[in-house]
């Protein structure tokens, strides 16, 4: 991943609730087209859709990078 843990609290205090493809693409230092990847095999949990656009709640990319289980 793009971010070091101890440093993800701070980092993600620039991003609103919801995250953009681009936004995640920055923080984890992948690809835009794996983010679309990763959001269609719902490793973001359920994303919100706004026309064409994509957001995923925050708090599902920290549980991500933090390895909290999401059931």
């Amino acid at each position: 991943m793009g971010i070091v843990k101890n440093n993800l609290p701070s980092v993600m205090e620039q991003f609103g609730d919801l995250m953009s493809v681009k936004d995640l693409s920055k923080l984890l230092g992948i690809s835009s087209q794996t983010v679309y990847k990763e959001i269609k095999s719902g490793t973001f949990g359920k994303p919100l859709k706004f026309g064409r656009e994509y957001r995923v709640a925050k708090i599902n990319v920290m549980d991500i990078c933090f390895g909290r289980n999401q059931d």
